[in-house]
């Protein structure tokens, strides 16, 4: 299950890749993927947005090739993933609030 924090970081990151796909459409998509494991995410969201022809971050959400090489897409049912090394705390608080950030800076901007 994937929380707030995990989806911040990944949209800063998926955004600072795709230049042109928003902080906010990127935790739009995110949001439909609550309940998804925050690797599978990842891993689904840098693959979409490595895809030219792939115009917005909606994507992310739909199924397609971008979830193929997901751990949970190579595993047969049932499957509890295994957690990997921790990310170092330092850059997730630093990536979580650029993310914070940069969707409050879009808030303020629509009004």
């Amino acid at each position: 299950m994937m929380n707030r924090s995990q989806a911040d970081a990944i949209a800063v990151l998926v955004a600072a890749l795709r230049p042109g796909w928003d902080v906010r459409g990127i935790m739009t998509a995110l949001g439909e993927l609550r309940d998804r494991d925050p690797y599978d995410v990842a891993q689904a969201a840098l693959n979409a947005a490595a895809i030219p022809t792939n115009r917005t971050p909606a994507v992310i959400a739909l199924p397609g090739p971008h979830w193929a090489h997901t751990v949970v897409a190579a595993v047969p049912p049932p499957y509890v993933p295994r957690r990997g090394p921790r990310a170092d705390p330092g850059l997730v608080t630093e990536l979580a609030g650029q993310a914070r950030t940069a969707i409050r800076a879009a808030r303020e901007a629509t009004g």
